[in-house]
């Protein structure tokens, strides 16, 4: 199974989201055991959820949403393909049937996917308009001491590219 970057990288985000670690001082005589470092495992700075992938399936994604909404996260990510065709008018309202009382409690932070830059300019106007740094249809924020990144999987990320050269500012 190949696995992309940005399933990687969501995985490793997620990871690194469900609790935060308190390191100890160390000193030769205190190095920590494995009940030590248990110990100082903390409950999670924030809430939020993830999913995507909801051009197909309406009943399932409307039973994603009612899950996310029960779970009060503080933001919602969403990795891409919202619909199936971004250029058919009918989809993007059928999206906004099902995630629109969502979308007006939570901050919602899409990234877009192939089936996202289909045609149409609906897929904008479902981006984040403040808190963001963005550039194109890839953007970034930070919650608390994390800093998440949307990448534009439609755009090319290779060395001296907009995107990559945006990401690596952006990482600095």
């Amino acid at each position: 199974m190949k696995l992309s970057l940005s399933a990687v990288l969501l995985s490793l985000l997620l990871c690194a989201c469900t609790r935060t670690v308190q390191v100890p001082p160390l000193t030769p005589a205190s190095l920590p055991t494995v009940d030590t470092w248990v110990g100082t495992l903390a409950k999670p700075t924030f809430r939020f959820a993830a999913y995507g992938d909801t051009r197909d399936g309406h009943d399932v994604h409307r039973r994603i949403v009612t899950a996310v909404l029960a779970s009060k996260p503080e933001f919602v990510l969403q990795s891409g393909d919202l619909v199936s065709d971004s250029s058919v008018a009918a989809q993007w309202k059928i999206f906004d049937e099902i995630t629109g009382e969502m979308r007006a409690r939570i901050p919602y932070y899409p990234a877009r996917g192939n089936h996202d830059n289909q045609g149409g300019d609906f897929f904008e106007s479902y981006l984040p308009k403040q808190g963001i740094h963005r550039e194109g249809f890839y953007y970034s924020f930070d919650k608390g001491r994390f800093h998440f990144i949307a990448v534009d999987t439609e755009d090319t990320l290779v060395t001296a590219g907009p995107q990559y050269e945006w990401l690596e500012d952006d990482m600095t």
